[in-house]
């Protein structure tokens, strides 16, 4: 048998380690959607259902989640803002005021629900849910992205290692010699 030289071995390893670099990084892509996606869902309900209550002559009292300051909890808040956008009432505050999303994004909830990552401050990272209440302004629900940040921050050097250790194993699995 017939030593094969590094370079050769390298070269017939490079489509796999591409195929497993592609795989590997398909996987956390959609584990990163999911996640973010998650973060969503709590505040998704809230706002649907106290549109549909506002709009039926309930008032926010019944839905409003215990005050927040958006710089120190991580709590689900609720706010309601006019048809320009400017606040009308919200369980949360940012620095004692009144959370100000900027206005654009009230505009893409014209059509329906509009989800988003919003950093109001360094350091404050919440996930908004907008939805329109016509003729009246917009709902917005929110809660802080601390926690799905740090599930990230833990998960990613294990993908990191198990990744390079599929790169690994599969040029240890690579033949080094030619059959005769």
């Amino acid at each position: 048998m017939n030593a094969l030289a590094p370079a050769s071995v390298v070269r017939r390893w490079l489509p796999i380690a591409l195929a497993t670099s592609v795989l590997a990084f398909g996987g956390l892509l959609a584990w990163h959607q999911q996640l973010r996606q998650a973060a969503d869902e709590p505040q998704r309900s809230l706002a649907h259902d106290a549109a549909l209550a506002i709009a039926a002559g309930q008032g926010p009292e019944r839905w409003m989640p215990p005050p927040i300051a958006l710089e120190t909890g991580e709590g689900l808040f609720l706010a309601a803002y006019d048809t320009a956008g400017r606040p009308l009432w919200s369980s949360a505050s940012l620095h004692g005021a009144l959370p100000s999303p900027p206005g654009g994004v009230f505009a893409q909830a014209d059509g329906g629900e509009h989800r988003l990552s919003w950093q109001p401050a360094p350091g404050v990272r919440e996930a908004l849910v907008i939805v329109p209440m016509p003729g009246r302004g917009y709902l917005l629900a929110g809660r802080s992205l601390h926690e799905a940040e740090a599930r990230k921050a833990q998960v990613l050097p294990i993908w990191v290692g198990a990744w390079l250790l599929a790169l690994l194993l599969s040029l240890a699995a690579m033949p080094r010699r030619l059959a005769s």
